[in-house]
C-alpha cells in the first residue's frame, strides 16, 4: 500500500484525523519533523486528563523512562544507553538531539539511546510536555546516582511535583528529604523506622502505603496540608484529640488527613466537637489520595471553618477534609 501524503489533506480532514490517534500514535508522528510537531500540537485530542511519570531508576540498565499515562492507556519512552542500541533503530530528532529510537521488542513502549542519561531524560521530557502541553506535577523517581534529575525538574518547575520514595538507603532519603522541596512526597517503601517525623514541617504533603514512623504528638505538632496515614492505626482516644486539636484552631495549614481507627465509634469521636450530618454527598479533591465522596458529618469550628468527616468500615478508614479541596471547591 502507497504512503499516505498526510500534510497533502485538506486542514479539516487533517485534524480530524489527528484527533482520533492514540497517545502512543501522537507521540511517534510528532518524531516526523517539526511541522507534523505543531500540528500535533494543535490539533490532537485534548479532552483525556494526562499525568507523566518519570523514572531515573537507573540508566546503566536501560530502566530510566518517562511514561505519559491516560485513564485507560499508558505509553513509555526509555532512556537507554547507546551500547544497547539494536541495528533496526533510526534516527529522530528529539528536543535538538538526532538519537536512535526502536519499538521494544516485546513491550508495549520505545527505546531511545543515549550516550549521557544527563541528556536524555531532559530532551525527552521536554519533548514530551511541549508537544502534550503537560503542565502538572509528574511523580519523579531516583536512586543515588540520579540525584540530579531532582535539581532538573526543581529547576524547572519549582516544587510542582511529587516524588515517589522507592528503593533507597536511609542516607539518601536524608539527604533528598534536606536538600529538596516536592509539593507531595509517596512514601512508597519507606521502612517503617525510619524518622519521617523529623521532616512534617518542611514536607508539604505525605502520603505512605504501609506505616510509617509518625506518633500522635508527631501529628499535633506537625505543619503538613496532606497527610495520607492509610497505613497508620490510632485508637479513638488519639482521633479525639486529633479533632479538638483542629477545633481549637489547630493545624494551620491541614486541608486532608487520612488514617486508620481502631473500634471506631462515631459518637464518641464527635461528642465534644460542634458537628451535624451531611445532607448531600461531595466529593473531595486533593494530592495524596484517590478522590474521596464524603456523606457522612461535617465538623464547624469557631472561624467557619469546616470539615468533611467519615469512616469507611470495617477496616476503620478515617478521612478528614477541609473545604475547600485542592482543587477550589467548596462545600
Amino acid at each position: 500500500m502507497p504512503a499516505l501524503p498526510i500534510l497533502k489533506l485538506p486542514i479539516l480532514v487533517l485534524m480530524k484525523i489527528l484527533k482520533t490517534i492514540d497517545i502512543e500514535e501522537v507521540i511517534l508522528v510528532s518524531l516526523c519533523s517539526r511541522k507534523m510537531f505543531h500540528l500535533i500540537k494543535n490539533f490532537r485530542d485534548k479532552t483525556e486528563p494526562l499525568d507523566f511519570t518519570v523514572d531515573g531508576e537507573d540508566f546503566s540498565l536501560g530502566d530510566s523512562n518517562i511514561i505519559v499515562g491516560t485513564p485507560d492507556y499508558s505509553f513509555a519512552v526509555f532512556v537507554s544507553p547507546m551500547a544497547k542500541k539494536y541495528k533496526t533503530a533510526e534516527s529522530v530528532n528529539i528536543n535538538g538531539h538526532l538519537v536512535p529510537i526502536d519499538r521494544a521488542r516485546e513491550e508495549e513502549h520505545w527505546n531511545t539511546y543515549w550516550n549521557d542519561e544527563i541528556q536524555g531524560i531532559p530532551a525527552v521530557y521536554e519533548h514530551l510536555s511541549e508537544l502534550l502541553e503537560f503542565k502538572g506535577p509528574p511523580e519523579v523517581t531516583v536512586n543515588r546516582n540520579t540525584l540530579w534529575l531532582l535539581s532538573y525538574i526543581e529547576k524547572r518547575q519549582g516544587d510542582n511535583y511529587h516524588l515517589v520514595i522507592g528503593d533507597i538507603s536511609e542516607e539518601v532519603c536524608h539527604f533528598i528529604l534536606k536538600n529538596y522541596h516536592p509539593k507531595v512526597v509517596r512514601a512508597w517503601l519507606l521502612k517503617d523506622n525510619f524518622p519521617i517525623a523529623q521532616y512534617l514541617n518542611s514536607i508539604e504533603s505525605l502520603s505512605g502505603l504501609w506505616r510509617l514512623s509518625i506518633t500522635l504528638n508527631d501529628l499535633l505538632n506537625m505543619n503538613c496540608v496532606e497527610l495520607n496515614l492509610i497505613g497508620n492505626h490510632f485508637t479513638v482516644s488519639e482521633m479525639e484529640r486529633i479533632l479538638q486539636h483542629w477545633a481549637i484552631g489547630g493545624f494551620k495549614r491541614l486541608k486532608y488527613l487520612c488514617l486508620c481507627v481502631r473500634d471506631f465509634n462515631m459518637e464518641d469521636v464527635l461528642r465534644e466537637l460542634n458537628h451535624t450530618r451531611m445532607t448531600e454527598k461531595r466529593e473531595y479533591k486533593c494530592n495524596t489520595a484517590p478522590r474521596t465522596t464524603f456523606s457522612d458529618r461535617l465538623i464547624s469550628r469557631n472561624d467557619g471553618v469546616v470539615t468533611s468527616f467519615q469512616c469507611d468500615q470495617p477496616f476503620g478508614v478515617v478521612h478528614f477534609g477541609v473545604w475547600p479541596d485542592s482543587e477550589g471547591n467548596e462545600y
